[in-house]
C-alpha cells in the first residue's frame, strides 16, 4: 500500500502517474471527446446528405431539373454507356430500356 497501491503504485513508479486531475488533463480529457463527437456528427452528415459539412455537394438538383444528363440516360429514355476502355473509336453506345 505505499503511494496509493496496487496499479496506481506502479503507475506513479514507471510514467509519474498523479491519481489527481490537473486543469490540463481535464481541459484536454474535454476537447477529446468533443473532437470525437463532432468527428462522429460530420460523418453521420455525410452518409445523410452526400457530402460532409461545410462543404459544396458534388452535384446539384437544380441543376439536374435544368436538362443536366447526370443520370446518364438522354431525352428518349434511352440508358447511355460510356466504353471507352473496350473501344476508344466510338464515345457511347446506347442500350435501349426492356
Amino acid at each position: 500500500m505505499l503511494n496509493g497501491g496496487g496499479g496506481w503504485g506502479i503507475f506513479n513508479s514507471l510514467f509519474g502517474w498523479q491519481n489527481s486531475a490537473t486543469y490540463g488533463s481535464v481541459i484536454s480529457y474535454n476537447l477529446y471527446w468533443v473532437a470525437v463527437i463532432i468527428m462522429f456528427l460530420a460523418m453521420w452528415y455525410n452518409e445523410k446528405h452526400g457530402h460532409w459539412p461545410l462543404r459544396k455537394p458534388k452535384y446539384s438538383t437544380r441543376n439536374a431539373e435544368h436538362g443536366d444528363n447526370s443520370s446518364g440516360k438522354n431525352s428518349d429514355g434511352v440508358l447511355e454507356k460510356s466504353t471507352k476502355a473496350a473501344d476508344p473509336a466510338s464515345s457511347n453506345v446506347k442500350e435501349v430500356k426492356e
